[in-house]
């Protein structure tokens, strides 16, 4: 896939208007205002988008003009969505204990994984058994295919091999590893499972089941090895690195490890118990309910606590993976409260969701910041993906209509680009649930690969059960001028290259390269001297 943009310089006369039109896709036309202080700007109208911007640059004869091939409007909608997969609508009423099935699954909470054009990713809840799916599905939307179904759990009675796979899974050596919420035993309490990514003989995906919890003397729920994991795994060579959200012998979850054989489980930390304050809210000095996956770097690993911590509301820890040198590295308050999603790293600086806030903060706890804020809390077991210098996520109860919104914003927080804004909703009687187009409230983590991001959403979409969706970004050249420099930028990907090319004439083919470099997910400055030729156009094709 090749994709282009232009930017040109080019003399205009006062007062005279250009137009070219570029196939179909977009129309420019060029006028000069008045000169202010030798600066004479243009506007430029890209009438298919409704898009209005004014910029422009004279220097000496010369004035900058820029043209946006295909690029449409900055903004959520101009970016291209594409449902791969819509789940089907389900049969049954699970407020009633019925089994709630369909043929390939419900709710898509977790993130979903990537290996060789392929992806892979877990359903909560339905499918023919109603306990959910592992499902997979190639980037181009072909080849859907459910790679196992979990058994249903309707009376919380328990089952064999679990249900509500909720957490992002791990790949290693041809099989897929991750957590379910119930089921697992007769203790109902959850469990880890693994499976090929084939999918076939898969009669029984149970790796490992938690055990049942009792009141202490206090009253407390507890047990040996904690209850309920509602996040993903992290890998480590042949280990797995997990938390619970429960149980342990405080009560209030843990993180364990477990060999991907299944054998080898060890317990290596347990959360205190909370206690009430004066203001009604739970404390203690770790934290409580670890609800999002580990990040393992080297011999330690990152994770945060949904409650719990000084605050109440959630704590920040590093742990080394045996389980010494428990250290809390930052605890929520207000505003940052309650982070749920899981954290991602670069360099010394970890980046993670909590409250209405994306956040940054130093591996030994220092310079936590807020590097953008969102008006609506927008926790949810969304995890960042990092790419280069840019963070991708899809969250919900955001964007134009509050249903949900795809975005990327720069580590520093300088650029934010959303990609699309989820659509509103409506109640479809026939199937007894709410429906629309591209399906809405993202829950889970994305994935970003050739130019495309990839993700799901828990409901909507035709069947009202969730859709597998990619967002195409469609890059445009945002112009300036800088000292005696004409200036254009424009987004990267790691999976591309790319090459700015140049020419006198929009109607030749007389390209040449100006220069070559590789993506890196940042965004990229290209500096042109405006002595360079008082006539040049310039475009950027991704390779």
């Amino acid at each position: 896939m090749k994709t282009c943009c232009f930017a040109k310089t080019f003399a205009i006369a006062p007062g005279r208007r250009r137009a070219r039109r570029a196939g179909s896709s977009c129309i420019v036309l060029a006028r000069t205002e008045s000169p202010i202080n030798s600066l004479a700007f243009i506007r430029a109208e890209i009438l298919d988008f409704g898009f209005l911007a004014s910029f422009g640059f004279r220097h000496s004869s010369f004035v900058i003009y820029v043209l946006l091939l295909l690029a449409g409007a900055l903004s959520a909608q101009s970016q291209s969505l594409t449902v791969l997969h819509a789940f089907s609508p389900v049969h049954g009423d699970p407020t009633l204990g019925l089994t709630s099935t369909n043929s390939d699954g419900r709710q898509p909470n977790g993130g979903l994984v990537f290996s060789n054009g392929t992806l892979y990713g877990t359903a909560s809840s339905g499918g023919k058994k109603g306990g959910g799916t592992v499902f997979s599905i190639a980037t181009n939307g072909t080849n859907f295919k459910v790679l196992y179904t979990f058994s249903a759990d309707p009376f919380s009675a328990g089952n064999t091999d679990g249900s509500l796979p909720n957490g992002t899974m791990v790949m290693a050596g041809g099989r897929l590893y991750g957590t379910t919420q119930n089921g697992g035993s007769t203790n109902d309490n959850g469990g880890v499972f693994a499976l090929p990514v084939t999918g076939t003989n898969s009669t029984n995906a149970a790796l490992y089941a938690f055990g049942a919890r009792f009141a202490n003397k206090a009253g407390i729920l507890t047990n040996l090895d904690g209850v309920t994991p509602s996040a993903g795994l992290a890998l480590g060579g042949a280990r797995l690195y997990g938390t619970t959200s429960a149980g342990g012998f405080g009560g209030s979850g843990t993180v364990f490890a477990i060999n991907t054989n299944g054998i080898g489980f060890t317990n290596f930390y347990n959360f205190t118990v909370s206690s009430s304050n004066s203001f009604g809210v739970y404390t203690n000095k770790d934290g409580a309910s670890p609800v999002a996956e580990l990040l393992l770097s080297g011999g330690t690993l990152y994770g945060t606590t949904f409650s719990g911590g000084l605050g109440g509301q959630g704590t920040l820890f590093a742990i080394s993976t045996n389980g010494a040198g428990f250290t809390n590295l930052h605890t929520f308050f207000g505003i940052e409260a309650a982070p749920t999603a899981g954290l991602v790293l670069s360099s010394n600086t970890l980046y993670g969701i909590s409250g209405t806030n994306i956040f940054a903060i130093n591996t030994n706890g220092t310079g936590f910041r807020v590097i953008y804020q969102f008006t609506n809390n927008i926790s949810s077991s969304d995890s960042l993906s990092l790419v280069g210098g840019t963070l991708f996520c899809a969250v919900p109860d955001t964007g134009a209509y509050q249903d949900g919104m795809a975005f990327s914003i720069t580590t520093n927080g300088g650029a934010f680009t959303a990609f699309h804004d989820f659509t509103p909703s409506s109640y479809n009687t026939s199937i007894s649930a709410y429906t629309n187009l591209d399906g809405f409230s993202p829950n889970g983590g994305v994935v970003w690969t050739n130019g495309s991001l990839y993700g799901t959403t828990s409901v909507g979409g035709p069947g009202g059960s969730g859709v597998i969706f990619s967002v195409a970004r469609i890059f445009s050249l945002t112009p300036r001028v800088s000292g005696g420099n004409f200036v254009f930028s424009f987004p990267t990907d790691p999976a591309h290259t790319y090459t700015v090319q140049q020419n006198t004439n929009l109607s030749t083919t007389n390209w040449t390269v100006f220069t070559n470099f590789a993506g890196d997910g940042s965004i990229t400055q290209i500096f042109v001297p405006i002595s360079i030729a008082p006539q040049s156009v310039f475009r950027v094709r991704a390779l």
